[in-house]
């Protein structure tokens, strides 16, 4: 009897969660992050990615036209080199629409903000499993810029260098 009642309950609650995710993907497409114009080309994209070493990686990001360098998963993350202007070459097809399969129109994956209390909650949760994939610690450190307004390296008397100078005393 307790068996029974265990597996009604698991199902009970399996329901709950897919009600809720369908509720939220019907009602709430157009608020959490969706592109409402369709066709348009989309503003916000990652362009490519390469590992620096086992934690830290670049990462090009492109907003509209201007593109950034970004280094993440270190200590802080850090803008490497900001406002990259691209221009757009005639070897660079311009995007597609998604393709329209049965009268719907193929939707690209939505990044969806999250509120701070949820991410809040998410680093309580997850620094309790195994490797601690994301913790208080990690939500507190993504609270902050890790972006300089101000020009740090001159004000230490540190004048910047190419990465291909100095690269080969490193290797």
């Amino acid at each position: 009897m307790q068996a029974l009642t265990f597996v009604l309950a698991f199902v009970a609650v399996l329901a709950l969660i897919g009600v809720a995710a369908w509720l939220v993907r019907r009602f709430a497409g157009n608020r959490l992050g969706a592109n409402t114009n369709r066709g348009r080309m989309p503003r916000l994209a990652v362009i490519d990615a390469a590992a620096v070493d086992g934690r830290r990686r670049l990462v090009l990001v492109r907003r509209d036209n201007i593109e950034h360098l970004l280094m993440i998963g270190g200590p802080t993350d850090i803008v490497v080199e900001p406002n990259i202007v691209r221009a757009t070459s005639a070897r660079d097809p311009m995007p597609q629409r998604p393709p329209v399969v049965g009268g719907i129109e193929a939707q690209s994956p939505r990044i969806v903000p999250l509120p701070d209390a949820i991410a809040r909650l998410q680093g309580l949760v997850m620094g309790v499993l195994p490797g601690k994939p994301f913790t208080l610690d990690n939500f507190r450190s993504l609270s902050v810029d890790a972006v300089c307004r101000a020009d740090g390296c001159r004000r230490l008397g540190i004048i910047p260098q190419p990465m291909l100078a100095v690269l080969p005393a490193y290797l």
